[in-house]
């Protein structure tokens, strides 16, 4: 049946740092239950990550230079009125959804490409699969408007491809015969394939 290796990361506290904040961001997330449910029998290979709480570490780094860094204050204005030109709230458009904990699959190639090498999954845990999945239909749009802007060839946008649900397909003309990712929510999890196989 072949041979299996497993590696574990392990991290020691000590107990007067356990309530510090870097111990909070890296260590109060969600935990993983039947995770492996997605996880194909012919998967070659998967990875399990609890990664880091994003939006505790971007308002603890806001509120370190707020409060001791020479005018970090009026600093810290100018960043978010900067980031709002943009349309853009970080809390708003990203921790809003984003949990961050992160399954990576590598699994044998559905479909050959001229590039070769297996098919990939990153699966990333959202707070909430309908904000999760409007966010992502809205940066598709956004990133075939800015191409048709630029009079570049457009994406290419297949929707439900191969029969999955909830999920698009998202290609340009120039990278089509090599790879087609697919992007969609399923449950708690933002999934990117580089296939729909």
């Amino acid at each position: 049946t072949g041979r299996q290796q497993f590696t574990h990361r392990y991290t020691r506290i000590q107990p007067e740092k356990v309530n510090s904040p870097l111990t909070k961001i890296c260590c109060q997330r969600k935990p993983f239950e039947a995770f492996d449910k997605y996880i194909p029998a012919d998967a070659t290979s998967f990875s399990v990550d609890t990664f880091f709480d994003l939006e505790l570490l971007y308002h603890t780094i806001l509120d370190f230079v707020e409060k001791n860094v020479p005018d970090g204050k009026d600093g810290i204005a100018e960043f978010k009125e900067g980031i709002s030109e943009f349309g853009f709230d970080f809390d708003r458009d990203l921790f809003s959804w984003w949990s961050g904990e992160m399954v990576a699959v590598e699994m044998p190639a559905a479909v050959v490409t001229p590039m070769g090498g297996g098919d990939a999954v990153l699966m990333i845990r959202v707070k909430d699969a309908k904000v999760a999945s409007q966010k992502v239909e809205a940066a598709i749009g956004f990133l075939k408007a800015i191409l048709e802007k630029e009079a570049q060839q457009t994406l290419l946008v297949s929707a439900s491809p191969g029969g999955l649900e909830g999920f698009t397909e998202v290609t340009h003309p120039m990278i089509a015969m090599f790879v087609r990712p697919v992007v969609g929510v399923k449950d708690d999890w933002l999934m990117i394939g580089s296939s729909g196989g």
